[in-house]
């Protein structure tokens, strides 16, 4: 064999050992890489089509279909809330006795009071008629979630608290039928301020339900309005439409995940989206998501799309399997693997909210049914001796929430209380929970609405 036949020979061998080396060092980890990202992303996208083809929103254009669908020149309760915000004329003083009970008020509580209430006739009536009207859809950037805003919120709770110091001057005059009047107009706007398919937008309508029962509870304390005020309230604080409306936040939860998602695999994702000033271990995190860590961004976003989606099948349910629903979830969340950071960071803390949920269904529930115990007396000279009395002269009562039950009742001296078990499903005798301590998780209390007479 010739000399230039074995260099060509060495040459051949070497080239084809520098071959596998490639293969092995580059394209064998960038087949895997492709591989164990596209099966998870191909599974994500499998399961955002299914939610498609099923009518569940997986998008913005898909969130705004739960939205009020509002026709041209329909009209809209969210112009009307803003003309009412334009009207407000500030007082000094009057925030500081917001929610303060007026027996505890100062002479100049009394007249800080009067002066706001005589200085805001055109405020107080642009929001009873705001409320009236069917649905409400303020103006929102659906779609930028990460970065949409929502400024109404802060408002309608400040308008709460504003009626309830107008509930409070109408008692003072004797006036319960307007007072209970007053109370019913903040259920109404807590009934529009939960047609947002937000988190945010339910938790502000339960703190607006809670502040009006809160307020009913006294007016009803105080005396007893007429009975049709009574029957008709019975019927207007109620709204049939908040089990929907939290499924429909769950919806609007799962749509926001996605468009973080989004974002982290657009290489979009800034520290300002949750909060932060400045790059932290998570933010540089997120970056390598939407490149070399794709495929763990993709088994992130696989698992954030199964505890969503059953997240928005347990609110569906009574409290019992919901309860038993999130408390896997709750459980299954512990133990997600390290590099699921977004479903850590995004995945809504499902025990509270469903609390909160029910929280509010028993406090509006035993209120209506506080103003079915007033219809009565007032048609019959007493109160019921027990809800059965109620049930056999035709009211249609809500069950406990939380039990599926009938409510607790019971007279009380000239008065009389109706409860919930709340969470831990036991008559706890009417032992209300102790606001100033975290009582979620705490049995041994119920939720009362009483009425001192």
């Amino acid at each position: 064999m010739t000399e230039p036949t074995r260099r060509k020979r060495k040459g051949c061998g070497c080239g084809l050992g520098c071959l596998l080396a490639v293969v092995v060092a580059v394209v064998l980890p960038a087949l895997v890489w492709l591989v164990s990202s596209a099966v998870p992303g191909a599974r994500a996208q499998a399961e955002i089509e299914r939610l498609r083809q099923a009518g569940e929103p997986a998008d913005a254009a898909g969130l705004r279909k739960l939205l009020p669908q509002i026709a041209p020149g329909e009209d809209n309760a969210a112009m009307l809330y803003q003309e009412a915000f334009d009207r407000k004329v500030e007082v000094a003083g009057y925030q500081d006795i917001a929610g303060v009970p007026r027996e505890r008020w100062t002479t100049g509580n009394w007249q800080s009071a009067r002066h706001f209430v005589s200085s805001n006739t055109a405020y107080f009536d642009s929001l009873d008629r705001a409320s009236r009207v069917e649905k409400c859809d303020f103006p929102t950037n659906w779609d930028d979630l990460v970065n949409a805003m929502f400024p109404q919120f802060a408002r309608m709770r400040e308008v709460a608290r504003a009626l309830n110091l107008k509930a409070e001057l109408q008692l003072a005059e004797g006036k319960l039928d307007q007072a209970a009047e007053t109370c019913a107009t903040e259920f109404r706007i807590a009934r529009h301020a939960a047609q947002s398919p937000t988190i945010i937008a339910q938790l502000v309508a339960v703190a607006i339900r809670g502040i009006g029962a809160k307020e009913l509870q006294r007016v009803l304390s105080e005396g007893t309005p007429s009975v049709a005020t009574c029957r008709r309230l019975f019927t207007e604080v109620d709204d049939p439409h908040r089990v929907q409306a939290w499924v429909n936040a769950m919806r609007g939860e799962r749509v926001f995940g996605l468009d973080v998602c989004a974002r982290v695999e657009q290489g979009r994702y800034t520290p300002g989206m949750f909060g932060e000033d400045r790059p932290s271990g998570q933010a540089y995190a997120m970056l390598a998501y939407g490149t070399a860590g794709r495929p763990f961004l993709n088994l992130d976003k696989q698992r954030l799309l199964q505890f969503t989606t059953r997240n928005v099948e347990a609110f569906s349910l009574p409290w019992r399997e919901a309860k038993a629903a999130v408390d896997a979830l709750e459980a299954e969340e512990e133990q997600l693997p390290a590099y699921a950071l977004l479903a850590k960071m995004l995945l809504p803390v499902f025990k509270r909210a469903l609390w909160s949920r029910d929280k509010d269904a028993a406090y509006l529930g035993a209120a209506r049914i506080a103003l079915a115990a007033k219809a009565y007396r007032g048609e019959h000279g007493k109160y019921p001796a027990a809800l059965t009395d109620l049930e056999k002269d035709g009211w249609k009562l809500p069950p406990d929430p939380f039990t599926g039950k009938a409510y607790l009742y019971r007279r009380e001296g000239p008065g009389f209380a109706v409860w919930s078990t709340g969470p831990d499903l036991k008559d706890n005798n009417a032992r209300d929970a102790d606001w100033s301590h975290d009582k979620i998780d705490q049995p041994g209390y119920d939720f009362v609405f009483r009425c001192a007479r």
